[in-house]
């Protein structure tokens, strides 16, 4: 959630590249967040499949408010862990991505992508 957040207050900078390599980095952005939201709401109907609120940290509780589904727990576990496995794969195909962009093609991305303002040499 806080990484939502934080794209919705600081907007990454434009993609440079072909159309295609633009397509292709929304995409690839779209899926992440995708299944990022994905893994959690899986994750909290794991959590609350028997009906029980999750105590987080004794600050505050987060109510299960849908539960009692036939085999809620083994379906979202099984959701949970596809999903999540996948978010693994697609990040380290953005890190592989980001690397052939610094080191094969030699552009900014790496570099915008750490916040920084790429100066071409």
């Amino acid at each position: 959630m806080l990484r939502l957040l934080w794209r919705l207050v600081s907007p990454p900078p434009p993609v440079e590249g072909s159309p295609l390599v633009r397509r292709a980095a929304g995409a690839g952005h779209f899926l992440l967040y995708g299944l990022m939201l994905s893994v959690m709401v899986a994750g909290y109907l794991i959590s609350t499949a028997d009906g029980v609120a999750i105590d987080v940290f004794g600050w505050f509780k987060v109510p299960a408010t849908l539960s009692g589904l036939p085999d809620q727990a083994d379906t979202a576990g099984k959701i949970h862990l596809w999903f999540a496995w996948t978010l693994i794969v697609l990040a380290g195909l953005h890190v592989v991505a980001a690397l052939k962009h610094h080191f094969v093609d030699r552009d900014g991305t790496l570099v915008r992508m750490l916040g920084r303002v790429h100066t071409p040499s």
